[in-house]
């Protein structure tokens, strides 16, 4: 999605913060005085949006300049809507030049460009209500094409001109009214939750208006927790919000509360009680921890939100442990109730915790900003974070050892494929970033995670590097069987590991035994993902597959799944191109497979039967973790 800047406003509304420093984004100045009239685009946003920098890059300058910004349009192309609203005047006055007679054409043209005009002046009601409550005026542009034909031919391409452009323009406007915010909040770091009669909501919010000229004004609201309290005793009274309230309740009993029956409850004293289970006396909330309070202050406004609201908050990470700051964007992300809500969230955050949870997300965009010179600040939009981004955040290797052991794996399946098979059998006892945390090894590119450049005492360097990672964290490390030749660096590297995993109680090592972790999947769920791989339905063809475990053990499932179809009659043809030239999946259908899985509710039984592998692993991992011999 893209915010564009109108025009017609441009030197007039434009919120200071937009303005000063200059902001270049994706190498294009985003305000010049010099260049008026070109577009004015912010893109790349989605439903999740983080803002990344070190201190006074910008980062927090610039969201409260999207906060602040009252007049634009939302798009999901660059295309200005003014541009089209030209075209559209420029076509009328070709109509009304060559063919009086179809005065209908230029007064549906005429026609949208007021309701544009309307949509600008946020009339957006308006327009939704004719938009429903009349034939669309594009059906009425088509309906004249025989017409147009008739008198002149010479017309017929301006008529699907018309069509095109009149289209565009009206997904434009439905896109933006079906997007705009209905209310926009502003969450400050300057928050608390916990009100008294000597701490009250207006001593926070003259602070903010006088420190950021932000004022709660119509759509503009400031949330900074004090008012929680009366909030919550107000519900009593609103069965409208009964759902929400019983929604952020259902959030934290399970995250938190082990599925007991969970009630915030407002006393009479002003103070915030958490009632669980039968206990109907309630808990203080200041009683509980930073972390709990951390996450209802953000939270809960989410939760009560209307549809189509968007917030702007610093910062979420305040009091977070990493784990907590998973079930924090798990919730954004998955939450069905809040996935309803068509909210927009945008973050400023040093958290690379964040940033890691996001890797694999499509409904997260990373936006990195840096200082280049005193009044410039760079923007880079929808990142995938890399090692710059890491040292603006000031993460070192030490970073990954905060949970109380580390994963390591080649790559993001693995580390999805470990998840939801540790899920699966744990039945969610353990919490990631609280009882593991992942780390992503890259495959062949171990020996320079682990070890030193210059590899010659193959032997003491990986036995000493091991060693020195384990005093601080406990590692369990996943390798495929690479199946190495003898007394190559692969096989004395895998010796040495192997013989260390004995020694050390800190240390695991493991390998796939198969070829590649996919490997690991048991008959039944790569049967139900064939359909995935063939262009043309040939279910009666599938449903006579059969092939067992061993078929595919040790090779590349590119190449098994190839030979599969082929030998089971499926045209070449149909077969999509899936085969990496190893033999293994590609890139694209690894995560496919893997999205697959994922996202399917096989349980830990259908991943496990007949698949001794797999359960050792799993079983090996889960005891490491919980400190089991």
């Amino acid at each position: 999605m893209n915010i564009i800047i109108d025009h017609y406003n441009f030197l007039n509304d434009i919120p200071n913060e937009l303005n000063f420093p200059k902001y270049i984004i994706d190498n294009k100045v985003l305000i010049d005085i010099e260049l008026q009239d070109s577009p004015k685009v912010i893109h790349n946003l989605n439903r999740v949006n983080f803002f990344v920098g070190a201190n006074n890059s910008g980062k927090s300058r610039f969201l409260r300049g999207i906060f602040k910004l009252d007049s634009f349009h939302l798009s999901m192309g660059t295309e200005d809507p003014d541009d089209l609203i030209n075209e559209l005047r420029k076509i009328d006055q070709i109509f009304k030049d060559n063919f009086e007679g179809l005065n209908e054409v230029s007064t549906i043209i005429q026609s949208f460009i007021k309701n544009y005009k309307a949509l600008k002046l946020a009339d957006q009601s308006a327009y939704l209500s004719n938009y429903k409550n009349k034939i669309p005026l594009v059906k009425e542009i088509e309906s004249k094409k025989e017409e147009i034909l008739l008198h002149n031919s010479k017309l017929s391409d301006y008529a699907l001109e018309i069509i095109n452009k009149v289209t565009k323009l009206n997904d434009r406007i439905i896109f933006h009214i079906q997007n705009n915010p209905s209310k926009k909040t502003y969450i400050p770091v300057l928050r608390y939750i916990n009100s008294n009669v000597e701490l009250y909501e207006e001593i926070y919010l003259k602070t903010i208006e006088n420190q950021y000229s932000i004022i709660e004004k119509g759509r503009f609201k400031v949330s900074v927790g004090l008012n929680t309290h009366g909030i919550i005793d107000d519900l009593r009274y609103e069965a409208s919000s009964t759902e929400a309230k019983e929604n952020f309740e259902k959030f934290l009993s399970e995250n938190f509360f082990e599925n007991n029956k969970t009630r915030i409850v407002a006393s009479k004293n002003k103070v915030l009680k958490l009632a669980i289970g039968k206990d109907d006396r309630g808990l203080e909330l200041y009683n509980l921890g930073d972390g709990i309070q951390a996450l209802i202050l953000v939270l809960f406004p989410i939760f009560m939100a209307k549809k189509g609201e968007w917030f702007f908050v610093e910062e979420p990470e305040t009091h977070l442990h990493p784990g907590y700051q998973r079930i924090f964007l798990n919730t954004l992300l998955n939450n069905e109730y809040l996935k309803k809500k068509n909210l927009r969230l945008f973050f400023t955050t040093h958290s690379n915790h964040f940033l890691d949870l996001s890797l694999l997300e499509e409904d997260v965009s990373i936006f990195q900003f840096k200082k280049i010179e005193k009044e410039e600040i760079e923007i880079k939009t929808n990142i995938k974070p890399s090692k710059e981004t890491l040292d603006i955040l000031g993460v070192t290797n030490s970073s990954v050892l905060i949970a109380n052991c580390s994963i390591w794996v080649e790559g993001p399946t693995d580390r999805k494929y470990i998840s939801k098979w540790l899920n699966s059998y744990a039945g969610f006892d353990l919490k990631e970033d609280i009882d593991y945390a992942f780390f992503e090894y890259g495959g062949n590119l171990l020996a320079h995670y682990l070890f030193d450049n210059d590899f010659d005492d193959l032997e003491t360097s990986v036995r000493d590097k091991i060693s020195a990672f384990a005093l601080s964290n406990r590692i369990y490390l996943l390798a495929d069987n690479d199946k190495p030749k003898l007394n190559s660096p692969k096989a004395i590297r895998r010796k040495n590991l192997e013989d260390l995993s004995r020694e050390k109680d800190q240390f695991a090592y493991q390998n796939t035994e198969v070829k590649e972790i996919e490997n690991l999947l048991p008959v039944q769920i790569l049967k139900d993902f064939l359909p995935e791989l063939i262009k043309n339905e040939h279910s009666d063809l599938i449903k006579k597959i059969s092939f067992e475990m061993k078929d595919y053990k040790e090779v590349g499932l590119g190449s098994f799944f190839e030979k599969l179809l082929l030998d089971n009659e499926i045209p070449e043809d149909d077969i999509k191109a899936f085969k990496a030239d190893s033999g293994t999946l590609n890139a694209n259908y690894k995560m496919k497979l893997c999205d697959f899985v994922i996202n399917k509710d096989y349980s830990w039984n259908q991943f496990s039967t007949k698949n001794e592998v797999l359960n050792n692993i799993i079983k090996r991992l889960y005891d490491f973790i919980v400190r089991k011999k």
